[in-house]
Order: structure tokens, then C-alpha cells, then sequence
């Protein structure tokens, strides 16, 4: 193939920081095996940039780029002959690629439609990849199964705001809104009312409103709206998105009456007809545009200031797609506004706003609050940084002991039986027929090669308690839970049940993963009340969480999920063999260091070395070391001294996936 091997661009931008860390979670996710990653950058981040980075890492494999609209694919086409110094072959309506071509920039729609050219593609790089669970973009990419994905987005987690992690197996890199801005790399945001209040309570909720429900009862609001716009905001260079064109169009002929140059702007029209309207728009001949969706993606305009939102949506997806347009710098901008009429449902919306401008940390609700006061986010995450480290204050000082009153969790019922009847099994399959059996004990004892290898941070949990809790400094309710860790500080979570924003979905969504039932509870007092629901995980992971020049912890409950590996042991008080299967033991706690200690020296270094292994690997092994003790004991040999091994910390490295 041509320009399988060729020098790099002259033209190649220096990656920021965390553009860096992005590009090295990718690699480090691949080079572990993972088959599929993310990387989240939000939008103005330079998500391309970084792909193109990647893409200088495999100068010899053959790499599709992936992209569902036209003027995506033409941008990544520009990127990469820019960066990477190839000019990629295009596959999109009636271009085609070569066979020849290393690397091809394709239109997800066409290629759904007609095979690619040439030979399968080793990597593939998805653009705007909050798409990846339509049905079309699964069935192109199980064509390709064996193929390195990275998913690139600005929104991880679907159009229905759920997360894409059901396709991703590697590592995800996430670094939002926020942090870009305290970072200084985009624009602060800020969020305005519209003093026109629109009746949306009537609306039917599926996946999200119907477009033309809305429209109705937008369209009697248009010209008070229009009124506010040309008095209030008439020098902002401002983006808005209609519930449908025909509302669009009204609104930049109310615009236009009012002597604002606005235009309105749609998918009919071709490419090159709509490219007139974008340049005005940059260059200030045009200060108002208007669109229902074409704007979302695929649209960079840094002097854009100003989003009008006369679309309701419950779509976190929509919504950072659409601030993005004008999160941008400009030396003529200090900062964006996001315009929010007043809708009934305004906690709903300004919720929602939240949530497409912040990440998952429950904390973020107090931002979203007081942006909902005037202040940017910059300044909310600032005068919220202050409020967290009074509350700790005041907490310090109440000296409240950390399991007063907490109500202990039952742990899930069927992880012993579970356990138990896989290890039961492993016996009866791997020592039926050997003369060890005859003196082994009917239940075998369960000690974790999983947890012997598991990652630093991977907790086995002890108990879990859950209370009602009131803040001393806020005044706040929240449902605390408290978990006590093996041979780790007590960590500690506050779920707020009643905040009717973000902070309150977050708290329902955790409720179902840790074991409660539907419907979530809508207030703490509920939530409480139905805490025989909970099921306490087997094992977590506290992770310290950096968000800007804030610093919080979560606990992410984990679960083990590789395969089944017996390893024998000599029990030196019955001299039966016993078959070991995961988990439930702590292998950094004094007591599984006593069970390691007293094993038969020989098998003891055997069952260490199986660690170093791979599966298939391990139970070759394990099934030799059975043959050979066997062998042993019939002909009355003296062990053979064991094998050497370096002493290796598995904790960080390890051959098994955590989910």
C-alpha cells in the first residue's frame, strides 16, 4: 500500500498536557489487550488533534477513520494531511478510496451502504463516538471485530444519557468542561434567563420531547422573545437551536424585522450552498444563526458567544453538544452565555444544563445551582470549593463518630454459594481420579489468585451501613453510607435523594447498583426506609477524583471477572490436597499471608508462580504439578526442590480485567 512508511508532517501541532494523557491512555489501554477505548475531551479540546497523534504511533497499519457527517469527514481529511503529512483516501457518496490508501476517512452512512476498498482496517478511530450504540453504527463495525477501536467524543454516554461503557473494554480518559476552563484552554460559560416563561409540563416524554409538540408552544412566545433579543442582546454573535426549521425560519425573520442580521440555516441546502452563510457568520455579516439540529456537530466558529436554546431536551448529549459551539476562545470573548427561557420545568432544564456542562461528581449540583444564580462556571466551582471546605470544617469540629446509627448492609447473598459450588467443581474435575482425594476435606477452603494479582486499589469490603444524615454547615439531607475496607481507611459517600437535579439522578442511579429496587426513591426519608435493598458489593475501589482545583473521592463498586483457576496446596494438618478457587480472601491480610506460609514449601512456590501466568498458561501448569506430585507419592520420591522465583508485586500489574 502507498504511504505505508513516510515522513512525518513539518506541520505537526505539540500536544497539550492532557491531550498527552489522552493519547497515552489509548496506547497503554491497546498494549494491555483492550480491543476498544474512549477517550472524552470536551468539545473545543482537540479531540482530532489527539487521533491524529495516535495515528503517527501505527506508521504501518492500516487505519480507518470514522465520521457521520460530511463536514466531519472533510475536517479530519484536512487534519490529517496536515498532521500527519498523508492525505487520506475518502470514502463518502461518490468519493472513493483506494485499496492503496494506509489511511481513509469515511462517512459511517456510505460505508454502511458498500464495502470498504482494500484490506481490513488494524485501527479504527470513531468521531462523535455518543453514536456508537445506533444500530447502524454496530452493524458496520462488527464487520471489523479483530480491529483496535477509539472512541471519540465530547458526551460519553449515549443520546439517551446512558454510558457507553457496555462497548468499551479498555481504559477511558475523561477531562470535561470545567477543567478545560480552569485550565485555561476554552471559555468560561454562563447561564441567563430569558424573562419569557414557556408551558412545557404538558409534554410527552419518551426518549426525549417530540420536536413538533414543542414547536407548538414555543411559536406564541416568538415575537416577546425576538423583543428581548434585539434590546438585550443584539451585539452577541449567538447560535440558536429551534425544536424544527419551521420555527427556525420564524425566528430569523422576527430577528431580521427587528434590523438583526440573522439567518437560518438546514440540511437541505447543499455543502457548498451553506458554506456562504458560515463565512458571514465568522466574519460578523451575519450575528444571528438560526438551526434546529445541524449545528450540534461538526460546527467550529470561535467567535460564536452567545446559545439560545428554544429547544427543551432531557438529552445531556444534545445539550453539550450545543454549549460546545461556543465554548471556544476568542480574544473578543471572555466568556459564553447560554440563554435559558423560562420553562416550567426549569429545575428539570437547568438539571439537565448541569449535567451537560459538568461531569458525574455529585458535588457539581451546588455548581449547577449557582450558575443558575448569575455566576459563571468558573466561579461556581470556585465559591462551591469554598462552601465543601467549610462543611469539612464543620464536620471536624461536630466530631461525629463515622458509624453512628448506620444500618449494616447485607452483603449479596449468592457470592459464597457461587464460589463455593465453582471451587466444589474444580475439585471434583481435577482430583477425582488421584490418590489425594481419598483424604481431602468435602468443602474446599477459597483463597483468591484474583485478589493475589488484584490492582492496588481494589478493596474487599466488610460492611457496608447506610443512615439518613443532615448537614451541619448546609442544612442538606443525604442518605451516608459508610463502608469499612480490608487494610484501608473507612470511606464514606452522601447520596442527596432529595435534590431534584443531578445530584438527585446520580443518587438514584448509584441506588441500582448497589442492589435496590425500581422505583428509585425520590427523597432520602424513602431511600432510608427501603435500605434492606442495598446489597453490599464484595469488593470497590476508592478513587481519588481531580476536578479542577477540586480533589473528592468515589467509591466504584468492582467485580471479578476472569476465569477459574485451581492451584493445589498441602495441608499440613490432614495431608489432603485442597482445590482453591476466588475469592474471598484478601491476600495482603495476615491471615491468607499465615495460609501462604504454611503450604508445603514446593507446592507454596508453584501456587506463586502460577501469578506470572497466563490462563492457559496457569492450567497447564496446575495440571502437571497434580501428574508430578501424584508421582511423587506413589513412588515415595523426596520433593524435588522448588523452583526459584523472584519475588514480583503483582498488584500493579496484573493478567486479570476489573469492571
Amino acid at each position: 500500500m502507498n504511504d505505508f512508511i513516510r515522513p512525518l508532517s513539518t506541520k505537526r501541532k505539540a500536544l497539550r498536557p492532557y491531550q498527552l494523557e489522552a493519547k497515552a491512555s489509548a496506547l497503554a489501554s491497546w498494549a494491555k489487550g483492550a480491543k476498544e477505548t474512549l477517550v472524552s475531551v470536551a468539545t473545543g479540546g482537540g479531540k482530532t488533534l489527539i487521533a491524529c497523534d495516535i495515528m503517527t504511533e501505527f506508521p504501518r497499519d492500516r487505519i480507518l477513520f470514522l465520521a457521520p457527517t460530511r463536514e466531519l469527514v472533510n475536517q479530519a481529511v484536512k487534519a490529517i494531511d496536515a498532521h500527519v503529512g498523508i492525505r487520506p483516501g475518502v470514502e463518502m457518496a461518490r468519493q472513493h478510496a483506494l485499496a492503496t490508501d494506509r489511511i481513509v476517512v469515511g462517512s459511517v452512512q456510505t460505508l454502511c451502504g458498500r464495502p470498504l476498498p482494500g484490506a481490513e482496517p488494524d485501527l479504527i478511530i470513531l468521531d462523535e463516538a455518543h453514536h456508537r450504540a445506533a444500530k447502524n453504527w454496530v452493524k458496520l463495525l462488527a464487520r471489523w471485530p479483530d480491529a483496535k477501536k477509539l472512541d471519540l467524543t465530547a458526551t460519553p454516554y449515549r443520546l439517551d444519557n446512558k454510558p457507553l461503557k457496555a462497548f468499551i473494554d479498555g481504559d477511558e480518559y475523561n477531562i470535561g468542561l470545567l477543567e478545560l476552563i480552569q485550565q485555561g484552554y476554552l471559555a468560561d460559560i454562563k447561564l441567563l434567563q430569558c424573562p419569557v416563561k414557556v408551558d412545557m409540563t404538558g409534554l410527552t416524554r419518551g426518549g426525549d420531547f417530540q420536536d413538533d409538540e414543542m414547536a407548538e408552544l414555543v411559536l406564541p412566545h416568538i415575537e416577546k422573545l425576538a423583543d428581548w433579543i434585539a434590546a438585550e442582546h443584539s451585539d452577541r454573535r449567538m447560535i440558536t437551536f429551534t425544536p424544527n426549521k419551521q420555527i427556525s425560519r420564524v425566528w430569523s425573520e422576527a430577528l431580521c424585522a427587528r434590523g438583526l442580521a440573522a439567518a437560518h440555516i438546514d440540511g437541505v441546502a447543499t455543502e457548498k450552498a451553506r458554506r456562504p452563510i458560515y463565512d458571514a457568520f465568522a466574519s460578523g455579516a451575519i450575528t444571528h444563526l438560526s438551526n434546529a439540529q445541524l449545528l450540534l456537530e461538526g460546527y467550529d466558529n470561535p467567535r460564536a458567544d452567545a446559545l439560545l436554546m428554544l429547544r427543551l431536551t432531557q438529552s445531556r448529549c444534545v445539550l453539550a453538544q450545543a454549549v460546545g459551539r461556543i465554548s471556544r476562545l476568542h480574544p473578543d470573548k471572555d466568556f459564553g452565555i447560554v440563554l435559558d427561557p423560562l420553562f416550567v420545568a426549569s429545575d428539570q432544564a437547568r438539571a439537565t444544563f448541569g449535567a451537560a456542562m459538568l461531569d458525574d461528581n455529585p458535588r457539581n449540583a451546588r455548581i449547577t445551582e449557582l450558575t443558575g444564580a448569575g455566576l459563571s462556571l468558573a466561579e461556581a466551582a470556585a465559591m462551591e470549593e469554598d462552601e465543601h471546605q467549610a462543611e469539612r470544617a464543620a464536620r471536624a469540629v461536630a466530631g461525629e463518630p463515622e458509624d453512628e446509627g448506620e444500618t449494616p448492609v447485607a452483603p449479596e447473598v449468592d457470592d459464597e454459594e457461587r464460589r463455593r459450588a465453582a471451587a466444589q467443581e474444580l475439585l471434583d474435575s481435577r482430583l477425582r481420579e488421584t490418590a489425594l482425594l481419598r483424604d481431602a476435606s468435602e468443602t474446599p477452603e477459597a483463597i483468591s489468585l484474583a485478589e493475589y494479582c488484584a490492582p492496588k486499589g481494589v478493596k474487599r469490603v466488610t460492611s457496608m451501613k447506610v443512615k439518613a444524615h443532615t448537614s451541619a454547615a448546609s442544612g442538606k439531607n443525604s442518605l451516608r453510607v459508610v463502608f469499612t475496607l480490608v487494610n484501608a481507611p473507612t470511606e464514606t459517600l452522601y447520596m442527596g435523594f432529595d435534590d431534584p437535579g443531578y445530584r438527585g439522578q446520580l443518587a438514584r442511579e448509584w441506588w441500582f447498583e448497589f442492589g435496590g429496587k425500581s422505583p428509585a426513591p425520590m427523597s432520602v426519608v424513602e431511600a432510608a426506609d427501603r435500605r434492606d435493598e442495598l446489597r453490599q458489593p464484595a469488593f470497590v475501589e476508592p478513587v481519588a477524583v481531580q476536578s479542577g482545583a477540586r480533589t473528592f473521592t468515589e467509591v466504584r463498586r468492582r467485580s471479578v471477572t476472569q476465569p477459574m483457576i485451581a492451584f493445589p496446596s498441602i495441608n499440613l494438618d490432614q495431608g489432603a490436597a485442597t482445590a482453591f478457587a476466588p475469592p474471598p480472601i484478601d491476600p495482603f491480610t495476615p491471615q491468607s499471608a499465615g495460609l501462604f506460609a504454611n503450604l508445603a514449601p514446593p507446592v507454596a512456590e508453584r501456587v506463586k508462580s502460577i501469578s506470572l501466568m497466563s490462563a492457559d498458561e496457569a492450567e497447564a501448569y496446575t495440571q502437571k504439578m497434580l501428574d508430578d506430585w501424584e508421582n511423587e507419592q506413589k513412588q515415595a520420591v523426596a520433593p524435588v526442590a522448588p523452583e526459584q522465583h523472584p519475588p514480583v508485586d503483582r498488584r500493579n500489574s496484573h493478567p486479570w480485567e476489573y469492571v
